[in-house]
């Protein structure tokens, strides 16, 4: 039995090298995200490290989203109440004729537009 040590040794540092970088990089995103205060920085280290273990285009995806910031998206406009106080009665009377007259001109131009041709747009 002729075993050669050294041999073993390079071994077991190499397989101890490739578990760190496996680690090292499969944190990484996570790492990044929650440095960065990302709300969803738990589901960029899920992502990070499935997609590592299914090749690693997950792991890159996760590491751009890592760099993002999610945009809000409102769907209302927040009306502030302290402007509507301010306004007079006149004022909010002369603005609502003034809505109620383009509206008027608005429907008046869509009674007036012909027809297509094609039958597109016709609900009926």
């Amino acid at each position: 039995m002729n075993w050669d040590y050294f041999t073993f040794f390079i071994m077991g540092v190499i397989i101890a090298l490739f578990l760190f970088l496996l680690f090292f990089f499969g944190d990484l995103p996570g790492k990044i995200a929650r440095a960065r205060n990302h709300p969803q920085a738990e589901a960029i280290n899920v992502c990070s490290w499935i997609g590592l273990a299914a090749g690693g285009v997950g792991w890159a995806v996760a590491l751009v989203w890592a760099y993002t910031r999610p945009v809000a998206i409102t769907v209302t406009p927040k009306l502030d109440t302290s402007d509507i106080e301010k306004l007079d009665p006149e004022t909010v009377r002369t603005e609502i004729s003034r809505l109620k007259a383009v509206l008027a001109r608005l429907e008046r131009r869509i009674e007036q537009a012909p027809a297509p041709e094609n039958g597109m747009g016709d609900a009926s």
